[in-house]
């Protein structure tokens, strides 16, 4: 008998907890930061919405399902919209379905974002209707291959190089940098970029900036925050930053000055980054989905994701399947708008994952509306 139970994330018993990490250590699928427990409990402490439902058959644990509940019986993954990733995390043949999972969960639907299902419980249903993305990363291990970057790439990027190092000193990386004025830098390089280009201002929620301070200031030998600083001479060129377990990094936040914009930081820190990752012992850097122009050059490793709305099989689920269904088929049915209605629908859902009350939603809804004309020709962050 398949059976769920509801936990708080601050509740979910250590064993459950170790047998989560057993879990991630047997499926490499499962080994990103995103879907660690520690990753959970760190949410846990921005925000009260945090549950994972704990699946057992016969009394044994088969399952984990991490989420933020929200009203109406509809859930998000943690940490949403810097959830990269969703899974169901479980062991080989968990034998149970997504549908069955949110039926015994009380949740009609749940918007999942990256799709990781090594173990097929989403099922082919779910991801014909899925839309694909590109996700992209570095694989450091030492028997991976370089990057794809071309000789013309690499000969620009040398010369780039040249320039900086005799206008501003000799490039070099700083790997889990713990400078504060640096952390407040990126952070505030980001916002301006992010205002600049008429985007939701996606660091401002008072609980994502908590969950950047507290992965920032958390130790090392857990889940912390990973800042990685290019430096010519002793001037910060360029960040990124983002939570770091073990051998693997995934970074959110991206940032440079613009002062040195010439020299293309961004170039020259996606292909001189590798060695200086390698050596301070990451050997995966999760660059994931967005801003395909650049990362097909620089990174090794490519897979396809997928984003979907899934529903339980209750008679609730099943209705709201079915009115969401009918909705895109009318969508489709207007072709000239089609596109538009996506991006709006987007970047509406990632505002009211980002806006915890009425107000704040309103006026990013409205900010969204205003700067419609500003954002066209900007690439999301």
């Amino acid at each position: 008998m398949l059976t769920c139970t509801l936990y708080e994330a601050n509740d979910l018993p250590q064993r459950e907890i170790a047998y989560w990490r057993d879990l991630a250590a047997a499926t490499p699928d499962f080994a990103s930061p995103l879907l660690s427990p520690d990753f959970v409990r760190t949410v846990a402490q921005v925000r009260d919405d945090v549950h994972v439902c704990v699946y057992r058959r016969n009394g044994h644990t088969i399952g984990f399902l991490p989420h933020h509940r929200r009203p109406g019986r509809f859930a998000r993954p943690v940490g949403a919209p810097f959830s990269d990733y969703s899974a169901v995390i479980t062991a080989h043949e968990p034998g149970f379905t997504i549908e069955q999972a949110l039926q015994l969960a009380g949740i009609d639907r749940m918007h999942v974002s990256g799709i990781v299902d090594p173990y097929g419980v989403f099922g082919q249903e779910v991801m014909r209707s899925a839309t694909p993305d590109d996700a992209y990363a570095l694989d450091l291990r030492g028997d991976a291959p370089g990057n794809n970057v071309v000789k013309k790439l690499a000969k620009n990027i040398s010369r780039l190089r040249r320039q900086l190092t005799e206008a501003v000193g000799e490039p070099h990386f700083i790997i889990g940098d713990d400078n504060p004025h640096h952390f407040e830098a990126m952070l505030e390089l980001k916002r301006t970029q992010v205002r600049h280009n008429g985007m939701h201002d996606f660091l401002a929620a008072p609980w994502v900036q908590r969950l950047m301070r507290n992965l920032f200031e958390a130790p090392k030998d857990g889940l912390h925050g990973c800042l990685v600083t290019l430096v010519a001479g002793d001037v910060p060129l360029m960040y990124q930053f983002g939570p770091r377990i073990g051998e693997n990094a995934h970074p959110w936040v991206s940032s440079f000055d613009p002062a040195f914009g010439a020299y293309s930081p961004g170039q020259i820190f996606l292909n001189d980054c590798r060695m200086p990752l390698k050596d301070a012992g990451i050997n995966w850097y999760d660059l994931s989905t967005g801003q395909q122009h650049y990362k097909p050059a620089f990174c090794n490793h490519h897979s396809v994701v997928h984003n979907a709305m899934v529903f339980s099989s209750s008679p609730a689920g099943r209705f709201k399947q079915g009115f969401l269904k009918a909705g895109r088929r009318l969508q489709r049915a207007i072709r000239p708008v089609d596109h538009l209605l996506n991006r709006i629908d987007r970047r509406m859902d990632v505002i009211a994952s980002l806006e915890l009350d009425t107000v704040a939603r309103l006026r990013g809804f409205t900010h969204a509306v205003v700067t419609s004309p500003k954002r066209k020709g900007s690439s999301d962050a």
